[in-house]
C-alpha cells in the first residue's frame, strides 16, 4: 500500500507578512516626507485612504454581532462597553501618537 502525502502549509505561511526594520524605516521616512510637503488636508487624504470610517465599521460590527447573538444562548450583554468610543474622546481631547511616532 503506498503513503498518501498530504500538502500542508503550517498557519505561519498564511498568515499576513510583516514589515521588517528597514521597510519600517522606510515607511517612516514616507511618511514624514508626505507631513513635510503635504498641507495637512492632503496628508489625512493620504493617510486614510481606503480606510472605512468607524460608524461604517461599527454598523459591521452591530450586524454581525447580532447574526451571532441568534445562535447564543440568550444571555443579554451591554455592547456599549464593548465598543471604542474613539469619537468621544477625541471630544474630551485625548491626545494620540501621531502617524510619524506610531509603532506600524
Amino acid at each position: 500500500m503506498g503513503r498518501l502525502l498530504l500538502d500542508r502549509k503550517s498557519s505561519i505561511e498564511t498568515e499576513p507578512r510583516t514589515l521588517n526594520f528597514r521597510q519600517i524605516d522606510i515607511a517612516r521616512e514616507a511618511a514624514l516626507y508626505v507631513i513635510h510637503t503635504r498641507s495637512p488636508e492632503e496628508a489625512y487624504q493620504i493617510f486614510t485612504k481606503g480606510m472605512e470610517s468607524i460608524d461604517t465599521v461599527r454598523a459591521k460590527t452591530i450586524s454581525m454581532a447580532t447574526k451571532m447573538s441568534e445562535y447564543s444562548d440568550g444571555e443579554d450583554e451591554d455592547d456599549d462597553d464593548y465598543y471604542l468610543p474613539l469619537d468621544r474622546a477625541m471630544k474630551q481631547g485625548t491626545t494620540y501618537k501621531d502617524v510619524v511616532t506610531a509603532p506600524f
